[in-house]
């Protein structure tokens, strides 16, 4: 018997709260393909990663280039269980990040 295939999505919001942040719609999900839909609402440009944490042989994926408020993206990647962080690369941004649980 085959495995069933996972698919799940997740939603990434780009924000400006007095300090860069990102609002998620959840903070864990299954292991499978996921989708991650990116939406900048501030008024800075804002791109997103999304990479393994504490483990090798990972890479970051870019979820989304560069984009203005109220620009929008969405990619579907395979991630695998473990933790994984989603983030801004641009200068300065360094608070625009979150952790994601993948099981």
């Amino acid at each position: 018997m085959l495995a069933p295939i996972v698919v799940s999505t997740l939603g990434v919001e780009a924000h400006d709260t007095g300090t860069f942040a990102l609002r998620l719609t959840r903070t864990a999900v299954p292991a499978g393909t996921l989708t991650v839909y990116f939406r900048n609402r501030d008024s800075s440009l804002h791109n997103l990663w999304l990479a393994p944490v504490l483990r090798t042989g990972g890479q970051p994926v870019l979820v989304s280039d560069d984009v203005g408020e109220g620009g929008a993206a969405a990619k579907s990647v395979t991630v695998t269980p473990g933790g994984w962080r989603l983030f801004c690369s641009i200068s300065g941004h360094g608070s625009m990040t979150r952790d994601l649980a993948v099981g």
